[in-house]
């Protein structure tokens, strides 16, 4: 509404940080109903949708409120206790990320034994990443997420999906400049950079909120040994034709980046 997006749908992605779900039944008979010409106002705890045939209104009055926030942690404590477990579920599940078909274990080989990675642009790019992360360098920050804001295809784009991964470590450790976070939401605000549904799930992600696959996904890796890992983390990578991928892969560079310089 106004500026902002609204979801109405149901669960078969999770739960949404701007999203209204409902029950298939109800769902099946809102989307009955609906066409290209209603207009759409909210009004108390209602939101209400009109053309010149019908009102239709969708009471919020017994709903239940829910809020998609990861638990953060002081910057000394930060730990993940089931980052190996992420990283074996990364490599087992053998689908690329949505930009030049990268595949997580190929990186994984490259990264965690100290060789040199193939300098295609992408690999070079993520490397960029993971330093402007902790940069004061605006310029430097600028050029790197204007590689991945808006690349790649669908509603949200795998680049923007990587950096919603990304901004789920920070949402738990804190530890990313400001600088960083500061210019991400300057460019988003500023200019159409992206699609408008990546733009609203980048802007929850840099307030702390998320999907709740995941918040699933990173109250786990605060977990020792979270026997529910394995099935949040396949339904993440699940989600969209790469999204869930994409989103994992910034999961895990915004954890190898903190294990780094830890």
């Amino acid at each position: 509404m106004g500026k902002f997006l609204i979801f109405i749908g149901n669960t078969k992605n999770g739960r949404l940080p701007f999203g209204i779900h409902l029950e298939e039944d109800a769902l099946n008979e809102f989307m009955a109903c609906v066409k290209d010409d209603l207009v759409v106002c909210w009004k108390g705890f209602s939101l209400y949708f009109a053309n010149k045939e019908k009102l239709m209104k969708l009471d919020l009055q017994t709903s239940t409120p829910f809020v998609n926030s990861i638990p953060k942690c002081k910057p000394e404590k930060v730990n993940f206790p089931s980052f190996e477990q992420f990283v074996a579920l990364c490599i087992d599940n053998g689908e690329p990320i949505g930009i030049d078909d990268l595949y997580m274990d190929q990186f994984l080989l490259y990264y965690l034994n100290n060789q040199e990675i193939v300098q295609t642009e992408l690999a070079i790019k993520v490397s960029d990443l993971m330093k402007a992360v902790f940069s004061e360098d605006e310029e430097f920050i600028e050029l790197t997420l204007r590689y991945f804001l808006g690349r790649g295809k669908g509603l949200t784009p795998s680049g923007d999906d990587i950096l919603v991964g990304l901004l789920a470590v920070h949402a738990v450790s804190g530890m990313f400049s400001q600088t960083f976070l500061h210019v991400l939401k300057e460019i988003i605000q500023a200019e159409p950079i992206t699609t408008d549904v990546s733009i609203e799930y980048l802007q929850y992600a840099l307030n702390g909120k998320f999907s709740s696959v995941i918040v699933h996904i990173m109250n786990d890796l605060l977990t020792e040994a979270s026997a529910e890992l394995k099935q949040h983390f396949s339904d993440l990578v699940q989600v969209g034709h790469s999204s869930g991928v994409d989103s994992s892969f910034g999961i895990l560079l915004g954890m190898l980046t903190i294990r780094r310089i830890k």
